[in-house]
């Protein structure tokens, strides 16, 4: 029976606002992240967020670009997460689709990613980009910045 299951990321989660607010600053002195990158990823992750970082080598604090969220969990993101396009990234996995200011170098970052990943050609990003940005205008009306 799956009722009593707890969803992914639900174990152990802090029972009262401060403990969350304590749980999170322990994590973003860790790994020297801001507050944002922090409640980013636990919006994403939860309390599986400490395992997946653990799990980087040599974690780099750099950031996709216009958002809070680390490159490097992009990476692991695309390689456990079931990731095969730009819009998995964008509309699932990264939920970035309800970012208001979704900047064009944004998604040039996630292709790159896609490409260190063999999940897209680099020759294939501008053409990617392009679709995609149309798609976005067409089902979601987001311009792209």
């Amino acid at each position: 029976e799956s009722k009593p299951r707890l969803i992914p990321g639900a174990e152990h989660y802090p029972q009262t606002a401060d403990i969350l607010k304590a749980e999170q600053d322990r994590l973003a002195e860790k790994y020297q992240l801001s507050q944002a990158s922090i409640q980013t990823l636990w919006t994403l992750q939860g309390t599986m967020i400490e395992e997946i970082l653990d799990s980087l080598p040599d974690f780099s604090t750099d950031l996709l670009p216009g958002t809070n969220i680390p490159r490097q969990y992009v990476l692991w993101t695309i390689n456990h997460e079931w990731v095969e396009t730009i819009g998995d990234l964008v509309e699932r996995r990264l939920m970035l689709i309800f970012d208001e200011t979704l900047q064009a170098a944004t998604l040039q970052a996630l292709a790159e990613c896609l490409v260190e990943t063999g999940k897209l050609e680099a020759a294939q990003i501008p053409a990617t980009l392009e679709i995609y940005q149309a798609h976005l205008t067409k089902f979601y009306g987001k311009r792209i910045l």
